[in-house]
């Protein structure tokens, strides 16, 4: 499984949504001047001979003349663009996320890779302090850093505010920087709780079948399923690479989904957060994808085989075209005889509980990773 620090940067990226821009302040400004102005907020990035600066509030076109073209992906509750190694996003035509990699830094200062605490003495706090975000407001005067825990708290629905993190690793190394618009982020979280409401899911179970062992994008064409061919998968989901896991096996990583094959045929398939995807995948029934909660998985499929927090899975077995779920409870050894089929899930380790990694596969793969 794959680093969980990382998925949940990826998930800060999935859970960060509009932007109101300060005409009065910034005017028709030229590309590289346009955006809410402050050196801590402006990103320089080198583009082939020059570095250029970005700024959040800049339209897509005035960044798409300086950096280029870049190229489109998705999660459940956004649409991100990458360009080389940087992520950025917008609402509407304004730049509302910036996510700089180690070539890119905060107005030719703190960057990824960079010791956290050099990082923190350009960024004027102390590296003990245990503070990891800076918040600015903007108004027609300018922008100003909010100091006060009290005005932070007092800030956090309003639409011209907008905040730096920095993660740190266990290293004492800065492993990312992200610029966004707090309205921004407050719009994808709402997003991703409408996703999983449940008011509207009926409290009986679903009617499970062998077509639940696989996963589809929204128009259906793509298909991922347990036990089709590679021949098969490769009409459907286009080229694929040889990747080697963490674990030393060998799969097969296609647009936003990896398959391990064994004799030829799909043993397991795996997406995550941490896999740039131009489709979005979710189970056969729709009904489950990455950024599902836990408690939507619980009213859709019942009380997981097995939860420690942050890991959950459920157990599946073959009756005729039907699968059957196996209970906590219920011993495995009892149906050695049987087809099994394991949904394991990776959740962020907070309240909601989001899906971040799924991984649908056979006993023998459940057990052995081959």
């Amino acid at each position: 499984m794959l680093d969980l620090k990382r998925k949940l940067l990826l998930l800060g990226i999935a859970a960060l949504m509009m932007l109101t821009v300060i005409p009065t302040a910034y005017g028709q400004a030229s590309a590289e001047s346009a955006g809410i102005d402050h050196p801590l907020l402006t990103v320089h990035y080198p583009v082939k001979f020059k570095t250029v600066k970005l700024r959040l509030g800049m339209s897509k076109k005035q960044v798409g003349m300086l950096i280029g073209k870049a190229k489109r992906y998705q999660v459940p509750n956004q649409v991100y663009y990458k360009y080389r190694g940087m992520t950025v996003a917008y609402e509407g035509d304004r730049l509302a996320m910036i996510v700089p990699d180690e070539t890119g830094s905060l107005d030719g200062g703190v960057r990824p890779g960079m010791e956290w605490r050099e990082a923190a003495g350009l960024l004027g706090i102390k590296a003990d302090s245990g503070i990891r975000s800076l918040w600015f407001k903007a108004d027609a005067s300018g922008v100003k850093q909010l100091d006060d825990p009290a005005a932070i708290k007092a800030a956090e629905e309003d639409s011209d505010v907008y905040v730096l993190d920095v993660g740190v690793n266990a290293l004492g190394v800065v492993s990312a920087v992200q610029l966004y618009s707090r309205e921004y982020k407050n719009k994808l979280m709402e997003k991703t709780a409408e996703m999983n409401r449940l008011a509207d899911l009926s409290s009986a179970l679903p009617r499970l079948t062998v077509e639940n062992l696989s996963l589809k994008t929204g128009d259906g064409v793509r298909r991922a399923a347990l036990g089709m061919t590679k021949e098969e998968a490769d009409r459907v989901l286009g080229k694929s690479r040889a990747f080697r896991h963490a674990s030393g096996i060998v799969m097969h990583q296609y647009d936003g989904v990896r398959i391990y094959y064994r004799n030829g045929r799909a043993a397991a398939i795996q997406i995550d957060l941490d896999m740039e995807s131009t489709r979005i995948y979710r189970t056969a029934g729709g009904e489950v994808s990455l950024l599902t909660s836990a408690a939507k998985l619980e009213r859709l499929f019942g009380k997981p085989y097995y939860d420690d927090g942050q890991v959950l899975g459920y157990k599946f077995y073959r009756s005729g075209n039907r699968l059957v779920k196996l209970g906590a409870d219920e011993p495995l050894e009892a149906l050695k005889d049987k087809d099994v089929y394991d949904l394991s899930l990776i959740v962020t380790d907070d309240k909601n509980r989001l899906v971040t990694y799924m991984l649908l596969c056979d006993r023998q793969f459940a057990y052995t990773n081959s």
